[in-house]
């Protein structure tokens, strides 16, 4: 954790030069600028690589399997019922343009 704070140190330094930077367009506060930057990038890379071998030495918590269920039981035979399906999508469907289809029986 105290990578990150020195990071958070490093940007908060460099305000005052990126301002200075882009705003009056100094080009010493440019290669001040440009330097921590390459700072920031180093400290950033370490706390990736300190967060990676914590990582690794971590245990993985393995989630418990559910039981599974027989599906089986819950499908259902399709009705008898016809299905209405609408023919045009631009506009709403009238009695008219509704095609009757029924269940194939075999």
């Amino acid at each position: 954790m105290d990578s990150y704070h020195e990071l958070k140190t490093l940007v908060a330094s460099m305000e005052h030069d990126a301002s200075k930077f882009h705003h009056s367009k100094v080009k010493a506060s440019g290669t001040r600028y440009r330097a921590l930057l390459m700072k920031c990038k180093k400290a950033c890379d370490a706390i990736r690589k300190e967060v990676q071998a914590e990582v690794k030495g971590m245990t993985v918590k393995r989630r418990q399997a559910k039981p599974k269920e027989d599906l089986s039981a819950s499908i259902k035979p399709p009705s008898s019922a016809p299905i209405l399906i609408p023919i045009k999508q631009d506009r709403k469907p009238l009695s008219a343009d509704l095609v009757k289809l029924s269940p194939k029986s075999s």
